[in-house]
C-alpha cells in the first residue's frame, strides 16, 4: 500500500478548505446584513428569515458560476 499514488493533492485540498471557509463566512455576513436591512424596511419576521436564508446561497452560486464559466474556460 505504501507504493500506491496519493489521489488527493494537498495543495488542492488546502485551497478548497480556504475557499469553503471564505464562502461560509461570506454567507453568514450576507445573512446578518440582509436580516438587518430587511428589518429596517419593515418586513415581517417570516419574510425576513426566508429572504435572508435564500439570497446568500443564490449570490454565492452565481459567483461560482461566473468563475467557472469565465475564468476556468480560459485554461
Amino acid at each position: 500500500m505504501s507504493n500506491s499514488p496519493n489521489p488527493v493533492s494537498r495543495r488542492a485540498l488546502s485551497r478548497g478548505v480556504i475557499i469553503g471557509a471564505v464562502m461560509g463566512g461570506a454567507a453568514i455576513i450576507l445573512f446578518v446584513l440582509l436580516w438587518i436591512v430587511l428589518g429596517g424596511v419593515g418586513l415581517s419576521n417570516i419574510a425576513r428569515i426566508l429572504l435572508s436564508l435564500c439570497i446568500p446561497p443564490a449570490i454565492l452560486a452565481a459567483l461560482m458560476g461566473i468563475y467557472i464559466l469565465v475564468w476556468r474556460s480560459r485554461s
